[in-house]
């Protein structure tokens, strides 16, 4: 099941989907957001960097067994020249990247984890990713106490639905045992 949220970063609005654990941020709504151009053209110029596809070659080998990393060499060939762009979903497809994703449609966009979020804003500007995680942290915080809160609440509910089973259970315990057995009879009487 997916969860949408938002984060706001100095006022602006990004998205953040939760699919299977992982929050899955909006680059494209990064990219919208901070500085001028279509989100399209910042994003392949960010994919177009060496630094860039060296940390998403590190990153995946570290967490994905699935990652082609011969696909990676094309890549950085073509990254070197100047005429080739490709696109995110060029390179997923190609390399089978997990932890940076394409979603078509109205809610579309390019999404990544934490990671290469924090890593993409900091190629945007380094203040930005100071933001990001500032706001981030921020959220989470919240996020943190609503859970604890909940958690208390649920707590002292099924604290008080104990209570109230061993009330209702030592009732018919009497009850029960007043059917069951007959009344005791008064030794000063006689048959």
């Amino acid at each position: 099941m997916e969860k949408k949220k938002e984060l706001l970063i100095e006022g602006k609005k990004v998205r953040i989907e939760v699919k299977d654990g992982i929050e899955w941020f909006s680059l494209t709504d990064i990219a919208n957001s901070f500085g001028t151009g279509r989100p399209t053209d910042k994003l392949r110029g960010w994919l177009k960097k060496k630094t860039t596809l060296d940390f998403l070659e590190a990153y995946e080998i570290a967490f994905n067994p699935d990652f082609k990393h011969d696909q990676m060499i094309v890549f950085k060939n073509e990254a070197q020249e100047n005429r080739n762009f490709f696109s995110v979903e060029d390179y997923v497809n190609a390399s089978n990247a997990k932890f940076i994703r394409t979603k078509r449609g109205r809610y579309g966009g390019t999404f990544a984890n934490f990671d290469i979020t924090s890593e993409f804003m900091m190629w945007i500007s380094a203040i930005f990713k100071v933001w990001l995680i500032r706001d981030y942290r921020r959220m989470k915080e919240i996020e943190l106490n609503q859970t604890i809160t909940e958690k208390s609440v649920m707590h002292e509910w099924l604290l008080q639905k104990i209570e109230d089973n061993a009330l209702e259970n030592n009732r018919l315990a009497r009850d029960l045992q007043e059917l069951i057995l007959p009344p005791k009879k008064d030794d000063n009487m006689k048959p």
